[in-house]
Order: structure tokens, then C-alpha cells, then sequence
């Protein structure tokens, strides 16, 4: 990768710790940090239904359901007993192959050094160390963004096709990296094709095979039908949203609006430093690509262009909810192919082995930051706290709704066990840890068609109830006289994250 001088063997070593570190800030407390959502949950008793012969191939909000996260959960399943460590299993495999994978795909088209910046940023980057810890098949995204660009970028057309129809099937905003492929495509067919009538016929065909993807998209997503073209077309003239769209992409980059939505709100200060670090390197590679825009190779020159062309469909789309918290995991597709453009803009900047030095020590600092960054305001507030923010998230020394279900059990070793939650964050993870006890049977509280207020009708005498602190429904609960609080699950911090009420045989 680098000249064989002393100076560069420390800093290939300070590359190869980086991304070590990296990879240990991905597993350390895997089950636990955060706590476990339904979503995630939700994944792993479908894998255990698999595993019986019942398959379901679509998740609640109508997308094909993702067997490259389902399969390997369900193996797992074979071998282990259901843990939350399991959920997010895939997401960590992935996350880890990311960067080997992006270093030997990239490296014949940029250079050794060139992809091996790129597969150092894809490594530290705070989004997608967390989203490594996520059983979420958007946590795939940026594994599978990196097959279609790498593969693209070779010019292996037939398998960018095929792997592009894989990663819609991961999760249907890969969609938006066609443009970038299509993009590098027409290029290379331009190149290739001195005919007008060639050029004509094989452009057509590229742009029949992104309809043809688009379509099979539409048909087979279902959710695809709640965006609006009225609010499509509003957008394209709202110079405000646009100007706030752009002003949150780099807080996804930086690991801020990640920050905000699993642990709580970073200070002002940390917020303006991380954004700060993220518009120099945006900055400083946007400058190499203007300064070398004619040197780059035409696959490149279309790279760049079909990655500002994806982003803006995705803004035209989504809008700003696809890079705000909670929505920012849609946005995870355009990760790889932005780290691909500010690594040629960077290599574009350092043509000479000392200014490439230079840039790998200025991106080995960046990644220290970024890994102590994740590792005092994301892992240490969970653990020093249990987080400040979706109450999903909430965690403890054992993760609160695994706590919850063993101090049922603890309550009543025998006989059955029925158990409400009170919503889909809490039934899922309780219902999956308990999926190969036939004694236990586990519902949800908010989709029976009453309420708490006709309490006598939904709970039967010696039923237990699973709610978070602060909800509506802990006070009323207290109130009842059939009804005793048998565990408060606690935080780090002594704070409450859950309650368990069992209902007594009084009126």
C-alpha cells in the first residue's frame, strides 16, 4: 500500500489498529448496548417460524423480507438458544466484511492507498459502527452499496445488474444507487460505442433495465404506494427544505443524528466539532475533484455524478425524514459511494508518496476521533446511564426486557405464564426469548380493541403486564386495586425502565 520506509509500515500498522478497534467497538456488549427493539425481535421469531415450517416472506410494512438477515439469524437459532446477541449477529458479520471487502473491490480501479482510505472511513465511521449493532436489515445497506459500486466500477455489468436486484431485496432504498450504477454504465458504453446507433441501443437498454428495476420495486414493496408525487414535485422548488436537508447529511456522516436517537441529544459544542470535522473532509475532497476533474477516468467522472444525482432522487423522495433520527437508517445506502468520492477527490489532492502521507495521517487522527467519539457518547452513556432517549433503547447490566421476563419466570417457576406488554417494543424481545417455552404465551397490550381503563376485561388473575416508566398506563396500573407492581427494572443511573405488574385475584 505504501513505500517500504519505516514511516509508512507505522502508518499501514496505525491503519490495520484503527480498524481493529473498530471491529471491537462493534462486538463489546453486542446484546445489550442498546437495548433491543421490537423490530429486531420481531426478525428472530420469524427465523425460530422458519425453523418450524411456517415462513413469512414480508415485514409489517410490506417489504420482502430480507433472507440475507433472517437466514443467518435462523442458523444461529439452530446451533444457540434465542439471545439477543443472535439478532445482531448479521448486522455485525456484515459490518465487518464491509471494509476487507471495499479494500479488495476498490483497490484495482483507485490503487492500494486510495481504497485503502476509503475502507479505514467505511471502518470508524460512527453510523456504521452502530448500525452494526442493529438487527436491522438496513444494517446491510452499506455491504451490499459496495458490491454494486465496486462491481460497477469494474466493469462487470451482468453481476452490477444481479447485485443491484439483491440489494433492493435487502431493503428497497438500495434502489437509489441505480442511478450511480446506470451513471457509470452509459459512460463506459459511450466510451466503448463510437456508433451513434450503438451508443443509442445499448443507452436504451441500460435505461429499460432501471425502469424494469423500478417496477419490480413498485410491485413488490407495497410501501412504495404511500409516496406522494404531490410532495415529490413541492420539494423540487423549496429552497428551505433543501438548504436543511443539506445541513443534516453531514450530522448522518458524523455519527450526530445517531447519537440523538439512540442515546439522547449530544451537546451544542460536540455537535458543531463533529459537523465541523465532516465539512473539512467533504471540502477538501470536493476541491480534489475539481482540481482533477479531467484527469479522473470517465468510470469515475459518472461515479461522482450519479452519486449527487442518487442523493438528490433521495431527497425528492424522502425528503429530510430520510436523514433525521429514526429515518437516518434509509439514508445508509449512500454511505459507501460518498466515502468513494471524498477518497478519489482526497487522492485527486496527494498525488505525491509524501502528501499521501500526509493524507493518511491527517485520516488516521480523524479515525481516532471518530472511534473515541462512539466510544464516550454512544457505548459509555448506555452503559454509565442506559441512554436518554427511545425508551426502547433504554439498557441496563442486563438488558431490561431479558431482566423483565426473568423476574416473571423467578415469580412463577410453574404453570402457565401469560404475559401482556404494553407495546411492540416490549412484546417483541419478551415474546422471542420465550418463543421455545410452551408455557409462556406473550401478547400486546395497545392492540386489544379497549383500553386500561376496562382493566377486569384484558387482564386475567394472575397475568403479568410488562410496561416502561413514563407511560400512561404505570400510573393507572398503581392505582388498581388488582393489580401489584412485582419488578421495577432499573437503569445504570437507578432511573426506572420497566415495570412488571402481576393482576391479583381481588376485585
Amino acid at each position: 500500500m505504501f513505500d517500504s520506509s519505516r514511516t509508512d509500515r507505522a502508518l499501514w500498522l496505525a491503519v490495520v489498529l484503527l480498524i481493529g478497534v473498530s471491529v471491537w467497538l462493534r462486538t463489546t456488549d453486542l446484546g445489550r448496548l442498546p437495548g433491543i427493539n421490537g423490530d429486531e425481535a420481531w426478525y428472530g421469531v420469524q427465523a425460530e417460524r422458519w425453523l418450524s415450517g411456517d415462513p413469512v416472506w414480508q415485514t409489517p410494512p410490506g417489504n420482502p423480507l430480507n433472507p440475507f438477515h433472517t437466514g443467518p439469524v435462523a442458523v444461529l437459532q439452530l446451533v444457540f438458544e434465542p439471545a439477543f446477541w443472535i439478532l445482531r449477529a448479521p448486522s455485525w458479520m456484515a459490518g465487518v466484511a464491509l471494509v476487507p471487502l471495499l479494500f479488495f473491490l476498490l483497490r484495482p480501479v483507485l490503487g492500494a492507498t486510495v481504497a485503502a482510505w476509503i475502507a479505514l472511513l467505511a471502518a470508524v465511521l460512527p453510523a456504521n459502527v452502530a448500525y452494526s449493532r442493529f438487527g436491522w436489515d438496513p444494517s446491510q445497506l452499506p455491504l451490499a452499496a459496495a458490491v454494486v459500486c465496486g462491481v460497477s466500477l469494474g466493469r462487470r455489468w451482468r453481476l452490477a445488474f444481479s447485485s443491484a436486484l439483491v440489494a433492493v431485496w435487502v431493503h428497497p432504498t438500495a434502489v437509489f444507487l441505480a442511478p450511480i450504477a446506470g451513471a457509470v454504465a452509459a459512460s463506459e458504453i459511450w466510451r466503448q460505442s463510437p456508433d451513434r446507433r450503438n451508443r443509442i441501443r445499448r443507452l436504451g437498454l441500460v435505461t429499460a433495465g432501471a425502469v424494469v428495476l423500478a417496477g419490480l420495486l413498485c410491485w413488490a414493496v407495497p410501501a412504495t404506494a404511500r409516496f406522494s408525487p404531490s410532495q415529490i414535485f413541492s420539494r423540487m422548488f423549496d429552497p428551505v427544505q433543501a438548504l436543511e436537508f443539506a445541513t443534516l447529511v453531514p450530522q448522518l456522516f458524523s455519527g450526530t443524528t445517531v447519537y440523538r436517537y439512540v442515546v439522547g441529544e449530544p451537546s451544542a459544542m460536540s455537535v458543531a466539532v463533529h459537523d465541523a470535522v465532516v465539512w473539512t473532509l467533504m471540502i477538501l475532497a470536493g476541491a480534489g475533484l475539481l482540481i482533477g476533474w479531467r484527469r479522473l477516468d470517465a468510470r469515475l467522472r459518472a461515479f461522482v455524478i450519479g452519486t449527487v444525482a442518487a442523493w438528490w432522487c433521495f431527497y425528492l423522495v424522502l425528503g429530510t425524514r430520510g436523514v433525521r433520527p429514526h429515518g437516518d437508517r434509509y439514508a445508509l445506502w449512500s454511505i459507501v459511494p460518498v466515502l468513494v468520492c471524498i477518497g478519489v477527490g482526497l487522492g485527486e489532492l496527494a498525488h505525491r508518496a509524501s502528501q499521501r502521507r500526509i493524507v493518511t495521517l491527517g485520516l488516521c487522527a480523524v479515525s481516532v476521533a471518530a472511534l473515541m467519539s462512539f466510544q464516550t457518547g454512544y457505548l459509555d452513556v448506555l452503559r454509565d446511564s442506559g441512554g436518554h432517549s427511545h425508551r426502547a433503547f433504554r439498557t441496563s447490566y442486563v438488558e431490561p426486557k431479558r431482566a423483565a421476563l426473568d423476574a416473571i419466570i423467578a415469580a412463577q417457576p410453574d404453570g402457565p405464564v401469560r404475559i401482556l406488554a404494553e407495546d411492540w417494543w416490549s412484546r417483541w424481545p419478551i415474546q422471542y426469548l420465550a418463543v421455545r417455552d410452551p408455557r409462556i404465551h406473550v401478547g400486546e397490550l395497545s392492540t386489544r380493541p379497549y383500553g386500561i381503563d376496562r382493566w377486569s376485561d384484558i387482564v386475567q388473575a394472575g397475568d403479568h403486564v410488562v410496561v416502561f416508566a413514563g407511560s400512561p398506563l404505570a400510573p393507572l396500573l398503581d392505582a388498581r386495586a388488582g393489580a401489584v407492581r412485582e419488578a421495577t427494572i432499573e437503569g445504570p443511573d437507578g432511573r426506572a425502565i420497566l415495570y412488571v405488574y402481576r393482576k391479583t385475584s381481588r376485585p
